[in-house]
């Protein structure tokens, strides 16, 4: 009886880390998509952004990216993170 609830408990781990491995590449390719994630967002350097009668107006953060695009820190840490994240769960998948 405990080798069954071995192999789901197996079963489950290895469907739990399939599931992140989708949740990761998606999340890497959503990067650098939106000017939410541009390093010139809300700035004076951004050329979405206006000024109309002294109130700056432009781009939600969920527009989509123009030709001006540069990515943020954060971005560039965040697709470091998810990288490093993949590799483990790549790598615990391997070692099973």
């Amino acid at each position: 009886m405990s080798n069954i609830f071995d192999a789901m408990l197996r079963a489950d781990a290895e469907n739990q880390r399939a599931t992140r491995l989708r949740e990761i590449d998606a999340d890497l390719r959503a990067l650098g998509t939106m000017c939410g994630d541009c390093a010139k967002w809300m700035t004076k350097g951004c050329p979405q952004e206006r000024n109309r009668n002294g109130r700056s107006q432009g781009p939600s953060s969920a527009s989509p990216i123009c030709t001006k695009y540069v990515d943020d820190w954060s971005v560039e840490r965040r697709r470091e993170q998810l990288t490093a994240e993949r590799e483990r769960c790549s790598t615990e998948e391997q070692a099973q």
